[in-house]
């Protein structure tokens, strides 16, 4: 994943041109992204958002979706779509670091996960309902 130019991997350098933009970085991918520590203090400093590692692409499989779309490649787009309107709704409250409510759209989370899927989704219904009563 990484050249013989540079010993950090393609997504690490992602993570830091996006981070240093002050842009959110959310990683659909198996690569590691802002898995480091110095990238979470680095996101914490540029005021960014970022979760991600390996998108699900079957969300109905865990409760997220009730209609069962047939191509993978569009369940995944609707998977990414929905993480990007989220992320973008918490950048709009002015929030930044880690996303652990969107842990559930991810095969690997960033971070303390909860572990198993009903605790994920947990996670995001109480976000929900906390950005919905806060308005």
């Amino acid at each position: 994943e990484h050249s013989e130019v540079s010993p950090l991997s393609t997504s690490v350098v992602y993570a830091v041109a996006a981070f240093q933009s002050g842009c959110s970085y959310l990683n659909w991918t198996q690569s590691t992204g802002p898995n480091l520590p110095a990238l979470a203090e680095l996101a914490r400093d540029k005021a960014a958002l970022y979760m991600g590692r390996e998108g699900r692409t079957d969300l109905v499989a865990i409760g997220l979706l009730r209609v069962a779309v047939a191509d993978e490649r569009l369940r995944a787009a609707h998977a990414l779509l929905d993480v990007v309107r989220l992320c973008e709704r918490e950048h709009r409250r002015g929030l930044s670091g880690l996303m652990t409510f969107l842990s559930c759209f991810f095969k690997h989370p960033v971070g303390d996960d909860p572990g198993d899927v009903a605790a994920q989704r947990a996670l995001l219904y109480d976000w929900a309902h906390q950005v919905a009563s806060t308005g």
